[in-house]
């Protein structure tokens, strides 16, 4: 790799020291880690990507160090024309587009006179932000991704629940002893009941995993009564449960919209991977 070095005069910037010591592995090492942080945003969850711009930013700004000055230039004049970074702010409230053409003017001549006007207006005229707290009451864009559809998956289970109880409700009260009347009411109200968490309940305060196993059990459960009373009423109250259930996770298997590429965490050679995340 052909390299210029250099001895940089004071930057002003604390994080910074006056005159840095040449590490060539060490920029080595920033050049191949950089696109590799920027490449996995895309499949970053919009929660997490505040702290991974904080890692970008980090890189970004140790890169102002004495090193592979051209190829440091050439890779983030890259990241400002893709314009894929310009938008970002880290946890702490820095713009990684700043930080990017901070670390190009402090790269010097002749890098620094490759930047576009824009980027060094949009530099002197940020301020940081501070990180805005999320309102607990407040959805999360995921979280209303997957609100409609639990909602729908909720109404169902509860149908389910209802419809069984009024065409059965005359088989039930002909059931021969009190404890299987119970028995069987007490299932048509725990299904009433998850259907009810699971329309009212945040997203991320249902496990969805938990929740369908314990579902599945109670449709079990529920098939098993009606298949020992011998009425098909009985049968709805399970069938609900299961269908709600499939309508709340029914979306979750649809085609990404951008499908797993090579070097994706999930992608698998042997074809796509359904994942309960990929929400």
């Amino acid at each position: 790799m052909a390299t210029r070095t250099r001895q940089r005069e004071a930057s002003g910037d604390p994080r910074i020291g006056d005159i840095a010591a040449v590490d060539l592995d060490a920029s080595a090492k920033r050049l191949e880690l950089l696109p590799e942080l920027v490449q996995s945003m895309g499949a970053t969850l919009p929660l997490e990507r505040p702290a991974l711009a904080t890692r970008i930013n980090e890189v970004v700004i140790a890169m102002r160090a004495p090193g592979h000055e051209a190829e440091e230039s050439e890779l983030l004049l890259e990241l400002l024309s893709t314009k894929v970074l310009n938008d970002q702010l880290d946890s702490e409230g820095r713009s990684c587009r700043k930080e990017i053409v901070e670390t190009l003017m402090a790269c010097g001549f002749p890098h620094a006179l490759q930047l576009d006007p824009d980027d060094v207006r949009f530099m002197r005229n940020w301020r940081d932000q501070q990180p805005v707290e999320a309102d607990d009451d407040e959805l999360t864009p995921w979280e209303l991704k997957l609100r409609t559809d639990r909602n729908r998956g909720g109404l169902v289970m509860v149908a389910g629940q209802s419809l069984a109880f009024v065409l059965g409700l005359r088989v039930l009260l002909n059931l021969p002893s009190l404890s299987a009347m119970l028995g069987v009411g007490a299932t048509w109200l725990a299904g009433a009941i998850a259907g009810t968490v699971l329309a009212v309940l945040r997203p991320r305060d249902l496990n969805i995993a938990v929740y369908g196993a314990i579902v599945t059990m109670l449709a079990l459960v529920g098939l098993g009564a009606a298949i020992a009373v011998g009425d098909w009423h009985f049968a709805l109250a399970p069938a609900g449960l299961m269908l709600g259930l499939f309508v709340s996770l029914m979306r979750m298997f649809e085609p990404r919209a951008d499908p797993r590429k090579p070097g994706d965490w999930d992608y698998s050679d042997d074809g796509p991977n359904w994942w309960f995340f990929d929400v």
